[in-house]
């Protein structure tokens, strides 16, 4: 009998293995969920406190396995010897499992219904330790039919002193953002593309002002290539793009927000541009809120009145670069791109035909 409770417990053991450490956790829920009823945290109602009378019977089952789950913790101890032994001659491991397996199938409703209970109050901390600990914030404003958006004051919550813009986008204007490496275009588009997600999922936006239709949040931001797959930079940029065309028409009627870094810079210029402006026409033309960053000035023109034009500038200071992080209205302006490569000791040749060539691509786009 004893070699046949052997084998039965060490079987069986090997069985239960899985489940053994993640049973007791529902002993700590119960007891968070107590304390929480206790203090008067959790949604008084009915189903939340029949829930949690149901579970406390899985008390007893619960507190053994538990206990058992810290002995074995330590095989060294001579406890856990014991212990091993006397449930080897009762069978006594199998037999608790198997009642609480009981249990738990039987309250399974009711340990959802403790556990959601439990996590909104949780996630409530959550929400509440992020609000405090960010510069400002405000509840967004959220309006369906709203054809624009309005953000006031839009920080990104990672940067340290970030400094703020505000920007009004509507369906039938995108946004188009030039500027330099390192100015800041592509923060912005990044603290766009946060506050709208915290703003649908935990009602916070990390600005002073933030009004939106409900959206659909669609970016291809960081792309990469991929040598495993056999993918190309531009052939990952031309797939996630792609993606975002389908979902913009797939979301409707709900609205999309389009967000893309540096759109098709994986290709050469003229197709980039081509391609481009193709793409983000069809946005407008399907109701999309687009914003979208890049470095290619015959966009703003091909574009038109489709889309606004944005940048952000740097200005040359004492043998260094000063950037304000503010968006400006209109295209990059500024001719400090030349100046750095001469600071840098640049031959006198390239200077000197890269401001030839600047003045007349300025000439073009009327930025001189």
């Amino acid at each position: 009998m004893i070699a046949a409770n052997v084998g039965i417990h060490f079987m069986n053991k090997m069985k239960t293995l899985g489940y053994t450490p993640s049973l007791p956790q529902l002993l700590i829920l119960y007891k968070v969920g107590r304390w929480l009823a206790i203090n008067k945290l959790l949604e008084d109602n009915d189903s939340v406190n029949n829930s949690l009378n149901h579970v406390a019977t899985l008390k007893r089952s619960l507190s053994f396995i538990n206990f058992q789950s810290k002995i074995d913790s330590d095989p060294t101890d001579i406890s856990f010897l014991i212990s091993e032994w006397f449930k080897i001659l009762l069978l006594l491991e199998p037999f608790m499992f198997i009642i609480s397996i009981d249990r738990v199938n039987k309250y399974l409703a009711d340990i959802k219904t403790l556990y959601e209970a439990v996590a909104r109050v949780d996630m409530a901390i959550s929400i509440q330790s992020v609000r405090e600990g960010a510069a400002y914030y405000c509840k967004p404003q959220f309006s369906t039919g709203r054809d624009n958006i309005v953000i006031k004051d839009l920080y990104h919550p990672l940067i340290d002193n970030c400094v703020p813009n505000s920007i009004t986008i509507d369906n039938k204007q995108g946004v188009l953002i030039t500027g330099s490496n390192m100015s800041g275009k592509t923060t912005f588009i990044r603290a766009a593309a946060i506050n709208s997600i915290v703003a649908q999922t935990i009602n916070t936006s990390f600005a002073h002002e933030y009004c939106s239709p409900p959206l659909k949040i669609l970016t291809s931001i960081n792309m990469s290539d991929d040598l495993g797959e056999s993918k190309s930079y531009f052939q990952a940029e031309a797939l996630s793009i792609k993606t975002i065309i389908e979902d913009v028409i797939a979301s409707q009627p709900i609205n999309s927000l389009v967000i893309i870094d540096e759109i098709f810079r994986g290709t050469n210029t003229i197709e980039r541009v081509a391609a481009a402006k193709a793409v983000l026409s069809y946005f407008i033309k399907n109701k999309g809120f687009v914003f979208v960053s890049t470095h290619d000035l015959e966009l703003a023109e091909l574009l038109g009145e489709d889309y606004k034009v944005f940048s952000f500038e740097e200005i040359m200071g004492d043998n260094q670069i000063i950037f304000d992080y503010k968006i400006k209205e209109g295209l990059l302006k500024n001719k400090n791109g030349i100046a750095v490569l001469q600071r840098l000791g640049y031959p006198e040749s390239i200077i000197d035909e890269a401001n030839k060539l600047s003045i007349q691509l300025r000439d073009k786009y009327n930025l001189s």
